[in-house]
């Protein structure tokens, strides 16, 4: 069985995790990989090189990142905190390469992409002031958020070639959260 998803989409600071976290109001599932990554035990070997993948701005490697997710999936769903029969899943920070597209694809059934489309320099504005209070080590450092930025253009945006056009929404980015909100839930109506 495959589980039916939506794609919130875009650069680091876009607002991906805040739109999705704002659809659990609704039938609908926020899976962030980013938080799949910051809760493993850090003290494991895995954990371990993960955090320093991730403190660097660089990417866990495809294969891992989908065992990872699935081991996650199912975890959720025995925990009872995700129910595939009821609610959607909104994924948020995967796939980021083309590889895993085509992995992730016998997982699950994506329904619609929403690409929240940000400039450049607001993506640097947004995350590096936005996260200066938490504990995101690899938003604090400007040059990191930049790495992240050039990995995010070259390796995840052609991402969106590997799918159907007519699944892709692109919304600009730089709107209020509560303006973007709308027009994602009008979308997905």
């Amino acid at each position: 069985m495959k589980y039916k998803a939506i794609l919130i989409f875009g650069s680091p600071g876009c607002g991906k995790g805040t739109q999705a976290e704002l659809l659990t109001k609704s039938n609908y599932f926020h899976f962030s990989s980013g938080n799949m990554f910051r809760n493993l035990n850090s003290k494991t070997e895995l954990g371990k090189k993960i955090k320093i993948l991730i403190d660097n701005g660089e990417f866990v490697p495809d294969d891992l990142v989908l065992r990872l997710f699935e081991d996650t999936l199912k975890k959720y769903i025995k925990d009872k905190k995700f129910n595939p029969e009821k609610e959607i899943l909104v994924l948020d920070g995967i796939p980021r390469t083309k590889e895993q597209v085509h992995l992730l694809n016998k997982i699950v059934d994506i329904k619609k992409i929403i690409y929240l489309k940000l400039n450049d320099e607001a993506v640097l504005e947004r995350t590096t002031k936005s996260r200066s209070g938490e504990k995101r080590e690899d938003d604090k450092n400007i040059e990191i958020v930049k790495k992240r930025l050039k990995t995010f253009k070259k390796i995840t945006l052609p991402v969106l070639k590997e799918y159907k056009k007519d699944l892709v929404v692109e919304l600009n980015g730089e709107k209020s959260v509560e303006e973007t909100h709308g027009y994602i839930l009008r979308i997905l109506k």
